[in-house]
């Protein structure tokens, strides 16, 4: 019998239960991600919780899997409310991934204005005031252009809009056509408030996990480019864009490419570091970005020579199981790998701990955590 039968005749089975009790859903909120599959019963928005476990209580009660998710986008998330990111509408509101890393990567993203219009996305790269945006974001001068951060909805939903904190463009440090990216320097210290993007100028690879966070444009019936999420892949490396500048080191990713969103930082999907920016693309569609590998060795001394300090991903070493750091491996390990595994571990404790090499503790660790714990240090 096809899956996907099997799934939903126990959806109507669970349906029918839960009409014949007085509340056969699980606590909401829970802990996962509304729109996505997340393995775990419930999801983080409790509005939307409730609104689809009252139509398919699997969700609660069993597990949050893919047609949840798609419930979710249909009737929670769809466009309909006055606070939405461009691309889409709240679908890829950056509110959606709150509690996880890429949630914390949203701080350090801030939409260009120019003459209090939108215009594109930027990124502290460097404390205490330098952003990184595309070049061809800056081509007509920095005149009349801000950057605003904190620009998003209130809630996965939509919302309203957040209190912003702007900073002027005071100097344009730097830009490069060919490589499409340029440097600004902004007034006052929004790194103490907003923080620092990590930078990996490691060189992407076919296939690679990415996210980005972008203040992509008015489009497909959005009503604003507040502050928006996409996750997706490297398809293509070592190829040049398609658009009005065409660097020979692009690579092609589906994800958001348009007005706004040019100049997007780009995360790799396990390190939670910036591999790339956004370059150019069709509305909304996939596009092209350029590596993060091509743009530092140039960006770095005009960064250090401006005051600026870059945050470098560094990976890790090597997992050995002593989570704890006593030099050995012993049963005082385990909770420091729990910790790790629920996100609350310290950077060295992660890197102990990550046998698998993802830049994250989790279930697929566990095999190689027992095996140190037999072996020893």
């Amino acid at each position: 019998m096809p899956a996907r039968f099997l799934r939903t005749l126990s959806v109507l089975v669970i349906a029918t239960a839960f009409f014949a009790t007085t509340d056969a859903r699980g606590q909401c909120p829970g802990s996962g991600i509304c729109l996505f599959e997340n393995g775990t019963p419930g999801c983080n928005d409790a509005a939307c919780c409730n609104l689809v476990c009252s139509q398919d209580p699997f969700c609660c009660n069993t597990e949050w899997d893919d047609l949840c998710g798609q419930l979710a986008a249909q009737i929670c998330f769809g466009g309909s409310g006055g606070c939405e990111p461009g691309c889409g509408g709240a679908k890829d509101n950056v509110e959606c991934v709150f509690g996880t890393p890429q949630y914390d990567n949203r701080r350090p993203v801030g939409r260009i204005l120019r003459f209090g219009g939108e215009w594109c996305t930027a990124w502290i790269v460097a404390s205490p005031n330098i952003v990184m945006t595309n070049q061809h974001c800056v081509a007509g001068g920095i005149q009349g252009m801000t950057v605003e951060f904190n620009y998003e909805c209130t809630s996965c939903g939509g919302g309203n809009a957040k209190q912003v904190d702007s900073f002027n463009v005071n100097t344009l440090l730097t830009s490069n056509a060919g490589l499409d990216f340029a440097l600004l320097q902004l007034s006052g210290n929004p790194a103490a408030t907003w923080g620092v993007a990590t930078v990996d100028p490691t060189p992407p690879i076919i296939g690679q996990p990415l996210y980005e966070i972008h203040h992509a444009a008015n489009a497909a019936g959005s009503n604003g480019n507040v502050k928006g999420y996409g996750e997706g892949n490297v398809t293509t490396v070592n190829i040049p864009g398609d658009c009005n500048v065409s660097p020979p080191v692009a690579i092609g990713v589906d994800l958001i490419a348009t007005g706004g969103a040019s100049g997007s930082p780009i995360f790799d999907a396990n390190t939670h570091s910036v591999v790339a920016i956004c370059h150019c693309g069709p509305d909304c569609g996939p596009g092209f970005a350029v590596p993060l590998s091509s743009i530092i060795p140039l960006a770095t001394p005009v960064i250090t020579n401006a005051g600026g300090t870059l945050s470098i991903f560094t990976p890790c070493p090597g997992a050995t199981g002593d989570v704890n750091d006593d030099g050995n491996v012993d049963g005082k390990d385990i909770q420091f790998f729990v910790n790790a595994a629920l996100g609350s571990g310290s950077t060295d404790e992660v890197c102990a701990a990550d046998f698998s090499s993802n830049g994250s503790v989790g279930i697929e660790d566990v095999p190689g955590m027992i095996t140190a714990l037999m072996t020893g240090p």
